[in-house]
């Protein structure tokens, strides 16, 4: 065959191939125009039901612009919350829709680079207890913040105490109360604490307590229902109250919450102004607070001497708090009375005694600013002890 006849079969061919190739490249990247992802199928928040793969892109995008601009991801350890910048976060859309599984919900593939999760994580602890560097669990809370961008999760607060390995090396005492007693009723109620097992209490995480429920108890030590036709408390009102006084004192200096209590008509010989917390088994006058955060704290109860010690341990609180008491005298009125089984030159003072209003304020200054720039105050109980008024009694002359 000669070389006129060679050529143009050439061309033919390199003229078919070039077509074939081109549709083929045509088609390999316009397929995905035709192709759409079946019914039910969500990306994070963005759903490609029937939408082919540019349009599902387009869309994913213009949603991760808008979660980078208006999401609010928080790191929050007890009252000290840190947002945390969406744009460090890099997504991957085009590896999300070669993967995505049709007719589910599929999650954005996400990532967050280790030195800027470290550097994240650094700062927070230096603003709040260092020791948490030691205690996070910092796989599952980098997972925790991955997963919340792989949904394009617009609000979330995660708490970093849900992902403390363990609480026991935070622990110290925080907080120590005296009570002045005499020796006797010290000795006494210890031993009755002692022989109960309730010298030592847990506080447990995101619960209310009781004092009540803790301490209305039969003797053998299971749990009363405060009911006084089938159990009998251990404790007396008097008893009772002694340790409702030392467990509020002892935890006013916490961030624990739904503080009730209760007071009596005049105030106890062992309470300081605004610390006294009443209790009675048969009244029901409980004392109760909550413990938001999401590990335990522990009171024990101590004696020296004439003294009944509670002291409170657990983690440190961040912030710095103080206990405020705004006491305003009542004082007592004069009543003058005439008697007439008194001399007429006779009088007879019947003494009344001071009335109190108290105020007792929780200050609490953020992130340990002793300056107290930033700050926020709590009324936590108003205690009103009325005065009794002071008789003055004159005698009269009967004699008409």
């Amino acid at each position: 065959m000669n070389n006129k006849k060679i050529l143009p079969l050439i061309i033919i061919i390199f003229i078919t191939v070039s077509i074939t190739t081109g549709g083929l490249v045509y088609f390999a990247f316009n397929i995905s125009n035709f192709t759409t992802y079946g019914m039910d199928t969500t990306i994070a928040n963005v759903y490609i039901g029937g939408k082919n793969y540019n349009q599902s892109f387009t869309g994913i995008q213009n949603e991760i612009v808008n979660w980078k601009k208006n999401a609010t991801v928080t790191l929050n350890y007890q009252d000290y919350e840190e947002p945390i910048d969406p744009m460090l976060f890099k997504f991957n859309v085009a590896e999300s829709l070669d993967t995505v599984q049709n007719g589910r919900h599929n999650r954005l593939k996400v990532s967050l680079e280790d030195d800027v999760f470290n550097k994240m994580i650094t700062d927070y602890a230096n603003a709040t207890d260092p020791q948490l560097l030691n205690t996070i669990d910092q796989q599952q809370l980098k997972e925790a913040l991955l997963q919340d961008a792989a949904d394009l999760k617009l609000e979330d607060a995660i708490n970093i105490g849900d992902y403390i390995n363990d609480y026991t090396t935070l622990a110290k005492d925080l907080n120590t109360v005296e009570l002045s007693l005499t020796e006797t009723e010290v000795k006494q109620l210890m031993a009755t604490l002692r022989g109960h097992g309730l010298t030592k209490m847990e506080i447990r995480p995101t619960e209310q307590f009781s004092l009540l429920e803790t301490y209305a108890i039969i003797p053998d030590g299971t749990t009363g229902d405060l009911d006084e036709s089938t159990v009998q408390p251990v404790f007396s009102d008097e008893e009772l109250s002694i340790i409702g006084t030392g467990l509020y004192s002892l935890i006013l200096k916490t961030n624990f919450t739904n503080i009730d209590k209760h007071i009596g008509v005049t105030l106890p010989y062992y309470s300081q102004k605004g610390y006294e917390a009443k209790v009675s088994y048969y009244d029901e006058e409980d004392m109760t607070f909550y413990n938001p955060n999401p590990y335990s704290f522990y009171i024990t109860i101590a004696e020296d001497s004439n003294k009944l010690i509670f002291t409170l341990s657990g983690p440190p609180f961040i912030n710095s708090i103080t206990i405020v008491t705004d006491v305003k005298i009542m004082e007592p009125k004069t009543i003058i009375r005439e008697v007439k089984t008194l001399d007429p030159d006779r009088k007879r003072a019947i003494p009344g005694y001071e009335g109190y209003s108290i105020l007792v304020k929780r200050i609490v200054s953020k992130h340990n600013d002793e300056t107290y720039h930033n700050h926020s105050i709590e009324v936590i109980n108003e205690d009103i002890y009325m005065p009794k008024e002071t008789i003055i009694e004159i005698g009269i002359n009967t004699e008409s």
